[in-house]
């Protein structure tokens, strides 16, 4: 399998992790139906993350499915498929915060902005990767296997 999708799946943890960053140096605790406390901040990371940024578990399991998802096999197509679902439940998880809603229609400009843009822009042309990959037809994971398969020396040039 080509290696987009997990390039892709890079770059969205690595903004993923400054977002991180800049959530825990302005201590902006997840909101998720309206309710967040800044004392339990950095226990809410692994499981929720902040306001703006993603919950490490998600990334670490985006990091995961985008590995698996490079190799030449069915395993590898499905794990582009979980991918892709991953990615679309992070979107939407981001999307469902007020402080990620604001920076995205821009109802609030701080250094943060920029990222969360870049951020869910990732996470669309994440989606849009792995359900390309999700969706090759079978003739090149054939071929793949194919090449790498050797071939036995039958006829004149066995002897």
């Amino acid at each position: 399998m080509r290696t987009r999708p997990a390039s892709i799946a890079t770059i969205v943890i690595a903004i993923g992790l400054a977002l991180t960053a800049i959530g825990i140096a302005h201590q902006v605790p997840y909101t998720f139906g309206g309710t967040g406390d800044v004392t339990s901040l950095r226990a809410d990371l692994w499981a929720h993350g902040t306001a703006i940024s993603p919950a490490i578990v998600a990334l670490v399991f985006l990091g995961l499915f985008a590995t698996i998802a490079t190799r030449p096999t069915r395993g590898g197509r499905r794990a582009a498929l979980w991918l892709a679902i991953l990615a679309g439940a992070m979107l939407v998880a981001g999307l469902a915060e007020p402080a990620q809603q604001q920076a995205i229609l821009f109802g609030t400009v701080d250094e943060a902005t920029p990222f969360i843009w870049a951020f869910h822009v990732g996470l669309i042309a994440l989606i849009l990767s792995a359900v390309g990959e999700t969706r090759r037809k079978d003739d090149d994971l054939a071929r793949t296997v194919s090449i790498a398969e050797p071939r036995l020396a039958t006829g004149a040039l066995a002897a």
